[in-house]
Order: structure tokens, then sequence, then C-alpha cells
């Protein structure tokens, strides 16, 4: 729900993409996702909200591995889309495909990233992603090899014709060691001091520090 904290006539319930775009920036954070339901006074769930619920988890259906028994990587994620403050009732954000979101594997092996959206020019280039090895590059869902290449230690994926699901996309690469640029390196360092110095009231101030990283 965006407001109303029970069911009334007027309620507003936010769409799938939102709720999965929150639930996935969340996870990338070491953080989880608190979902609110307004069942009617009868106990039965208007058919908003259980289309929401089915969405979201027909998605996870498909791209759970990119979510559960996972950890945070060095760094949540990258691109253009960084949140005002911390804390609840945030409204709606709108993510893009540059809008990238990371988790690894329990065991470190693996590296999900996780496209916010599908790509208007076919392209997915993470800027603060640094790739050394030799690996494979999938994208869960899509059958078939994934055309992608390394420019030095930076990866370039060209994303297929067809899309493998809705809303966000995720990708595995394994077997690479990975790590962030050093300008990503640079910044976060340098966020993270000035945010030790800085008294943060997290209702109020943004206290995200990776969000940026790629940006050049």
């Amino acid at each position: 729900c965006i407001r109303d904290r029970c069911y009334t006539e007027t309620l507003e319930v936010k769409p799938p993409i939102v709720v999965l775009h929150d639930f996935i920036d969340a996870v990338s954070k070491n953080g989880h996702l608190l979902l609110n339901l307004s069942p009617k006074a009868d106990g039965t769930i208007p058919q908003d909200q259980r289309d929401c619920l089915l969405t979201f988890g027909s998605w996870l259906n498909h791209n759970g591995e990119a979510i559960y028994n996972t950890r945070p990587w060095l760094a949540f994620g990258e691109g253009p889309t960084r949140l005002e403050r911390a804390g609840s009732h945030l409204g709606i954000i709108n993510y893009t495909a540059k809008d990238l979101r990371y988790t690894q594997s329990k065991d470190g092996e693996t590296l999900y990233m996780i496209a916010m959206g599908w790509p208007e020019d076919g392209i997915i280039a993470p800027k603060s992603l640094k790739i050394e090895g030799k690996g494979k590059v999938e994208l869960i869902g899509h059958k078939g090899d994934l055309d992608w290449q390394l420019d030095g230690k930076r990866l370039r994926i060209r994303v297929p014709d067809e899309k493998p699901c809705d809303m966000a996309y995720a990708f595995k690469l394994t077997g690479f060691k990975t790590g962030l640029t050093a300008k990503a390196a640079a910044t976060q360092k340098a966020e993270l001091e000035a945010l030790l110095k800085t008294s943060v009231d997290p209702g109020k101030k943004d206290i995200s520090t990776t969000t940026r990283f790629g940006e050049e």
C-alpha cells in the first residue's frame, strides 16, 4: 500500500514492479522488505493485492537464486537513481536499466548483477565492476549463450532480443575474480569517511554510499 495501513475503498496499491525493485534494492544492502497486506472486513485479500503478490512470486520463481541464500557484495549497486532518505514510506522510486544491484552466493564464487530495467540500446556495461580471470556470464531464464566480452577488466553485455522475464533481469557471473574499480573503491572510501564524521538521522538524510559509484 502507498499510504493506508488498513483496507479502505480508496486504498492505493503499489504496482508489482515498484514492490519488486524496492525488495531487490533492500536485499542488495543486506536488508529485508516488510509487505503490508490490507484485507477486507471479511478477511479476503483484494484482487489488486493478490495480483501484486502473484507477480512478485512469479519473478522469484524464475530468479530466486539471485536472492535466496545470497550475501551482500562489496557494493550494493550503481546507477543514477538514489534514495533521498532512508526508512519506510518512501513513496514510488522509478529505477532504470542503468540501475544495477549486486548480490553474491554464500560461498562467494558467484556474483549476481540485477538490472532494474531492460536497456533500450541492448547494452549492459557496469562502471564500478572490475573482472579478472576466466569465467561465464549468464542471464537467468535465457536459453542459449549470452553475447558478452571483457574490455580490459570491464564487462560489456549485449542482451538477447527476447526478455526472459519482466521487471528486473538477473545476470549470473561465475568463475571470475571480481572487485570494485579503483575509482569506485576510492569513492566508497571517501564517502564512508565522510559518513563517519557526520551525525545522521536515517529518516531525514540520505545514508546510501554506493549508488553512484559507477557514475563518471
